[in-house]
């Protein structure tokens, strides 16, 4: 799963209000609960992504593996191409491959196996509307 998914992913369990941003909690036992997948890098489509995403909530998620990011941007940094790549590499290239996204409010958790959230209990409201 990557952390793209992860950024549009909030809890709709039915009686939760405040389940976003998921939180993701790797699973300890497994040797490779997150790899980096090479993706092709696009700079227009990476700057229409990220005007889509929110950007906070990315921020902390990259911190959370080791991923720097700016801490806010502006429309200048948009025509940066470090920039724009290192936006691209937390959105696109960490895969989550083991684990679990827990609803901060009811702590519901919803399972990653081998790249894929499980959609066990369909809980999970995705607000996509990024059209490709």
């Amino acid at each position: 799963m990557r952390l793209l998914t992860h950024n549009f992913l909030k809890c709709n369990e039915e009686n939760c209000t405040g389940g976003y941003p998921l939180q993701i909690k790797l699973d300890d036992t497994s040797s490779e609960n997150v790899k980096i997948l090479e993706q092709d890098f696009n700079k227009e489509f990476v700057k229409n992504v990220l005007s889509k995403v929110d950007y906070d909530v990315l921020y902390n998620t990259a911190k959370q593996f080791g991923i720097s990011l700016l801490f806010s941007y502006t429309s200048q940094h948009l025509e940066d191409e470090g920039f724009l790549n290192s936006i691209h590499h937390a959105l696109f290239k960490i895969h989550i491959m083991e684990g679990s996204l827990i609803c901060p409010q009811c702590h519901v958790s919803f399972p990653i196996k081998d790249g894929t959230l499980i959609y066990i209990y369909i809980y999970i409201y995705i607000y996509i509307y990024i059209y490709f």
